[in-house]
Formats: structure tokens, C-alpha cells, sequence
């Protein structure tokens, strides 16, 4: 956790000693929570502060790792460029988002990692004509879910996007879609630059409300992994004096997630050491739920793996605490909860038949 703090924002504190067994396993961890980037630039700057030594063979794990993290990323860089001027020219401009358009807030964007390139198209007959496009010249993984294209293009992961982000609840759902489209329609693009190209991203308040849903859902429906919290941090201190708090404010209420909202900047607070006036978005928060959530996040259980990440006790262990978890938090947003669990018992039985 300590090297994540000083990794992502320079927070140094003293480390325990670790033997080499254990180094190893931190750096298995950070690969399979996709935080090896931002745990090694921790590590740099603890050794340059001449608080930490590695041996040899560690530092070479350790660059090995890196290394690959940098060469995917600069792949996926690579490939958001060809795709961003192929679909921009024969199609409709596209829209990053999530990813690489985060990477550019770190110290080390080549160290951010994510599984994969995340476009958005706004509108429904553009969108359709894209997902048409990359069932002719892709490879797809899956099109089972009708908002959500899954492919490889020049060896990438690639998803096509219906939606920004999608809520479970179809009345919250509809308020959702609704704030985007007006969001999106009333402001000029926005745009970063990735390989010197500019590339469309999301507008910063909705970046803003999406970076807050996205770890709301993982934190009442899926596992939450160290960047969902990191991200929005770094937005909040890179970018979010571009951010209209009024309106995210409105937003949160209209969707009755401000308290799930409160929680995520709880977050920010006990693991990054943020102060309140960094989250304006946030009114109050539970320090013990905050606590508890915490402990959830980073227990030994759901960070111990072994060599092929399958386990059968511990996984049926897992998902009854993550069950157990997620009927604690009812009280936060019941219909999101409920909508989402119905849904993914849904599809396990389908799996079953």
C-alpha cells in the first residue's frame, strides 16, 4: 500500500522489510491488480530517498516486468492513433475514454497499465456502423451484450461502447444516458494528445461523474482494484479545476448515488491522504464503513493468489464475502444493488444450461 501512496502521489512513509519471497509476490500481485507501473515508480523514488534496496535479481525481475508494461502501452498508444484517424476519417470521430487518456495524468504514463482501448460513439446509428466495421476487419471476442463490442485490432483489446457507463437500474439508467447526451451536445470536443495526434475525449465533468460511477458500481457489484481510486484522485489534482462541481453535485442527487459518492472520497481521504476540500463533490463519510471498506479492498483473502490465480475454496470464499459485503452497503443504493445481482444470476444460469 505504501508504495502504491508514494507511486501514484509521492506520500513516503517508512516500509517494512521484506524478504525476497515476498517482493516476488507483490510483484505478482501488482500484475494481476494492473498496478505494477505505479507500484515500481513507488519503489524508484523509496531508493532514491535511500529508504529501500533490492537485490540484483529483483531489479532485474522488476525491469523485465516494466519493460513489457511499457512496450503494451506503447502498442495500445500506437493502435488508439491508426483506429482514432481510420474511423475519424471513414466513420465518425470516436471517443476515448478511460485508459490511455488517464495514463497522461502520471508521472510515468508508459507505466499505466489497462487491459484495454475503450471507445465511445455517441450516437446509435454512428455506433452501429462502427461495431459493423470491426465485425468486417476485426477479430471479435464477444457480442453477446448489445451495447458493448469486444475485438482485437493490431493485436489490441478493443471495446466498442454504447454507453459511457451503464447502471443496472433502467429509470436511473434513462436519467444517466439523458445527462450525458445534453452534456455531450452543449460542449466543444475535448481533446489529449497521444503519439502527437489530438484525440476526443469525454467532457471533464462527465469524465468526472463517470470515474465516480465506475468505482461506485465496483464497490457495490464488483471488486475494486487500487487505479479505480487512483484515477479519480489524480483526476481531482490534475484536472479538476476544470470540473463544474455544481452540476456534478445536481448529478449525483438526480441518480441518488451522492452517498455511494461520499464513500469513494472517504477513499481518497484514509488511503491518499486527501483532505475534504480536494472532493468537493463529497458531503460526509463514515469513517468506520471507510474503514471497513479499506480492510475489504486489501484483506490478505482477496490478495492472495498462487501461480494460476484458480483456487477453489478460496474463490467460493470470496464470493460469499463479497455477498456478504454487498448486502452491507443496501442501504446505499438498494436498486443498483438489487438490479445488478438479478442480472448476474441471470447469467450464471445461462451459463449452466
Amino acid at each position: 500500500m505504501r508504495l502504491l501512496q508514494c507511486g501514484a502521489f509521492e506520500i513516503m512513509d517508512d516500509l517494512e522489510l521484506m524478504s525476497d519471497f515476498k517482493w516476488k509476490k507483490l510483484i505478482r500481485i501488482s500484475q494481476i491488480k494492473g498496478c505494477q507501473g505505479i507500484v515500481f515508480d513507488g519503489m524508484i523514488r523509496y531508493t532514491k530517498a535511500q529508504k529501500l534496496k533490492i537485490s540484483e535479481p529483483l531489479q532485474t525481475l522488476w525491469m523485465g516486468v516494466i519493460t513489457q508494461t511499457e512496450t503494451e502501452a506503447r502498442q495500445m498508444n500506437n493502435c488508439i492513433v491508426e483506429m482514432y484517424q481510420l474511423m475519424s476519417k471513414k466513420l465518425h470521430y470516436p471517443v476515448l475514454m478511460r485508459g490511455r487518456d488517464m495514463a497522461l495524468l502520471y508521472d510515468n504514463p508508459l507505466h499505466y497499465s489497462c487491459d484495454h482501448i475503450d471507445w465511445w460513439i455517441p450516437t446509435e446509428e454512428k455506433a452501429r456502423e462502427v461495431d459493423a466495421w470491426a465485425m468486417r476487419e476485426a477479430n471479435i471476442l464477444s457480442n453477446i451484450d448489445k451495447d458493448k463490442l469486444t475485438y482485437t485490432y493490431l493485436d489490441t483489446n478493443v471495446q466498442n461502447n454504447h454507453y459511457v457507463v451503464k447502471l443496472m437500474d433502467k429509470r436511473l439508467n434513462t436519467e444517466l444516458q439523458n445527462i450525458v447526451t445534453r452534456e455531450k451536445s452543449y460542449y466543444k470536443p475535448f481533446y489529449v494528445e497521444i503519439n502527437a495526434t489530438n484525440i476526443e475525449i469525454m467532457p471533464s465533468s462527465i469524465l468526472l461523474l463517470m470515474l465516480v460511477l465506475n468505482l461506485v458500481q465496483h464497490i457495490l457489484i464488483d471488486e475494486v482494484i487500487p487505479t479505480h481510486i487512483i484515477d479519480l484522485g489524480m483526476y481531482l489534482r490534475k484536472r479538476g479545476d476544470k470540473v463544474d462541481y455544481i452540476k456534478i453535485e445536481r448529478w449525483l442527487d438526480q441518480l441518488k448515488m451522492q452517498q455511494v459518492a461520499d464513500l469513494a472520497g472517504g477513499l481518497l481521504i484514509k488511503l491518499f491522504h486527501f483532505s475534504k476540500d480536494e472532493i468537493p463533490f463529497m458531503k460526509h463519510y463514515d469513517e468506520k464503513i471507510v474503514g471497513a471498506m479499506v480492510h475489504h479492498i486489501f484483506s490478505e483473502d482477496k490478495l492472495s493468489v498462487d501461480e494460476d490465480g484458480l483456487n477453489i475454496a478460496r474463490n467460493t470464499r470470496k464470493g460469499i464475502n463479497k455477498l456478504m459485503h454487498t448486502a452491507s452497503n443496501m442501504k446505499y443504493q438498494p436498486r443498483e444493488i438489487t438490479s445488478g445481482y438479478l442480472k448476474k444470476m441471470i447469467q450464471a444460469l445461462k451459463v449452466e444450461e
